[in-house]
């Protein structure tokens, strides 16, 4: 898991959404404890991480269980929401990554393939989820700080700003469109979105919070970033149904 989420990380109403969410998820976890195969998937992915040769690039089909710790916290997560091949097996992992369809919040199946593999330009409908833990004495209000210092290149994220969709925006040298939730002292969620672009370009936001004392990362074409508090709460409530039903 570690090394497939470092090679991942190069490429960079609200009711109904958060029903959909949950709804989704769990029908995807109707299936503790005995899950068909987790034990067979369970060896094979210890014999995996044992194993220099690296795993194929590939979505994963299987909706067996994962199960996994991220900085303390167990998750229970169907195997075709991963967007590699996951290695961890009830084991402490430093993050995950997971490929999710919007607005349904599903992960791979048959009948969304083309849309969660689509190479035709078209709009993107998916989204990628990145959970990764913290190191111990790590604060989130500093965390999210330092990252915004380094969006908009020094910044000071308390001054005057413009606030557009109740959320605070700046632009940075390089046209980076940089929206933020200050609460108090702290910057409480942060998104950092490519400039504005014609197509085929597909500018991208990658919406930094936290989540359960690990760092949470949502990326998603910038069509989309209207909906960014519908994606925060209902990634948020898919995470929760995987914490759930893994304890």
């Amino acid at each position: 898991m570690k090394h497939l989420l470092r090679r991942s990380l190069g490429n960079p109403t609200q009711v109904a959404l958060l029903a959909i969410a949950v709804v989704i998820a769990t029908s995807h976890l109707g299936f503790l404890p005995g899950w068909s195969h987790a034990k067979d998937r369970c060896e094979q992915a210890a014999e995996a991480a044992e194993s220099a040769l690296p795993l194929p690039y590939m979505p994963n089909k299987s909706s067996d269980p994962v199960f996994l710790w991220v900085s303390g916290t167990r998750y229970a997560i169907p195997g075709n929401y991963f967007r590699y091949p996951p290695i961890g097996c009830d084991t402490e992992e430093s993050g995950f990554l997971l490929r999710v369809l919007l607005p349904t919040f599903e992960g791979w199946t048959r009948e969304n393939r083309e849309q969660m593999e689509r190479r035709d330009g078209g709009p993107q409908m998916t989204m990628n989820v990145l959970l990764n833990a913290t190191p111990s004495g790590r604060e989130p209000d500093a965390d999210l700080l330092r990252a915004f210092r380094a969006y908009a290149r020094g910044a000071d994220p308390f001054g005057d700003y413009p606030v557009e969709n109740g959320f605070f925006r700046t632009t940075n040298d390089r046209g980076d469109d940089i929206f933020f939730k200050r609460e108090g002292t702290a910057v409480s969620l942060l998104i950092d979105c490519d400039p504005q672009r014609p197509p085929p370009r597909n500018p991208q936001c990658a919406q930094s919070s936290w989540y359960r004392d690990s760092k949470l990362k949502v990326t998603y074409a910038r069509i989309h970033l209207s909906r960014s508090e519908e994606i925060q709460k209902g990634t948020e409530a898919m995470l929760d149904a995987f914490v759930e039903r893994a304890n």
